[in-house]
């Protein structure tokens, strides 16, 4: 059938020194600003990239047409000169960058769902594919990431750590970053729960709820926690975050996969009929924790952003998941 366990990408030239500043500063025009510093640069151009897809995501998004106002400097400010290859490159011409080189840009973010992100007064939902740039050929190397929020009482809520007052963050690679799915917001509310010696976070944004709806959400999530962990290998994570999101002015719900937390939003308040879908969707994702997260059509991965992939195996990865999903409801 062509699968494969996830594998780590293989390093293709020396490591850089990757360094991501996000900020969150014009809500009203739905901009996140991105700040990427590379230092240790030998190569005389770097090549910094949007994907045009997502992993979980089976189509081309272009997430190049959100991009604004993308510029290049050398530590001290100095700009450095750029040209455009194709739609979602920017190469930087790196031969007087003294061995660091910054880049700058805006993303529009309005589009609350897996793939796109959202930012306003309320929130930010951030999917990495559509914020983070990579530089080409360096997607192996380590990633430190920090978030600079619009006030003290916004809480970061993410797959990276269960304090919603961290800023700073490490991630492995790329892939991983990305992988990483964060909401923002003071008005997010979180609560906790134990199941088989790991910690599982149930984060709720939503436009209003009530304690009746609350407490069927969670109860559902626990039960499927608790019975398709029963069934599968213990995943090798110490903690894993629902982000659920009840926004009835949103044109569909949805719900994304992640290697140690899911996003799920629901077209619908969290009353009695939004907690049963949200419950629903969560069976799905979290059985992707096995399948597809570990274990993957080998068409899907090592991944290239640059171009989708093409499998005849989604009945598998799709459809078995599905099935467990009602066996374990």
């Amino acid at each position: 059938m062509g699968w494969r366990l996830a594998a780590a990408q293989a390093a293709t030239s020396a490591a850089l020194e990757l360094h991501y500043h996000l900020r969150l500063e014009h809500p009203s025009g739905h901009l996140v600003a991105v700040e990427i510093e590379v230092s240790k640069v030998d190569e005389p151009t770097l090549d910094f990239a949007i994907p045009a897809w997502s992993p979980g995501r089976y189509a081309i998004y272009d997430f190049a047409k959100n991009l604004q106002e993308f510029s290049a400097t050398r530590a001290d400010g100095h700009p450095l000169p750029w040209s455009q290859p194709d739609k979602e490159t920017w190469r930087v011409d790196a031969r007087s960058a003294g061995g660091t080189v910054r880049v700058r840009y805006f993303v529009f973010a309005n589009d609350l769902n897996g793939s796109f992100s959202q930012y306003d007064t309320t929130h930010a939902n951030l999917n990495g594919a559509s914020i983070y740039m990579y530089v080409a050929g360096h997607k192996q190397d380590p990633v430190a990431l920090d978030v600079e929020t619009p006030a003290a009482d916004w809480k970061i809520v993410s797959g990276f750590s269960l304090s919603g007052d961290q800023h700073s963050f490490a991630a492995a690679n790329y892939d991983r970053l990305i992988d990483t799915p964060m909401e923002i917001s003071p008005e997010v509310t979180t609560s906790e729960f134990q199941e088989s010696g790991k910690t599982f976070r149930i984060a709720v944004h939503a436009y209003a709820e009530s304690p009746g709806p609350r407490k069927e959400l969670e109860d559902g999530v626990r039960k499927i926690v608790h019975s398709e962990m029963a069934m599968m290998p213990a995943p090798d994570f110490d903690h894993y975050t629902f982000l659920f999101h009840f926004a009835p002015d949103i044109q569909a719900g949805d719900g994304m996969e992640h290697l140690n937390s899911t996003q799920i939003m629901i077209s619908q308040p969290l009353d009695s009929g939004g907690a049963r879908e949200a419950v629903e969707v969560a069976a799905h994702e979290f059985f992707h924790l096995w399948n597809v997260k570990r274990l993957r059509p080998a068409a899907l991965g090592p991944f290239d952003y640059t171009r989708e992939d093409y499998t005849p195996s989604l009945w598998f990865a799709e459809g078995v998941t599905s099935y467990y999903a009602y066996v374990h409801l």
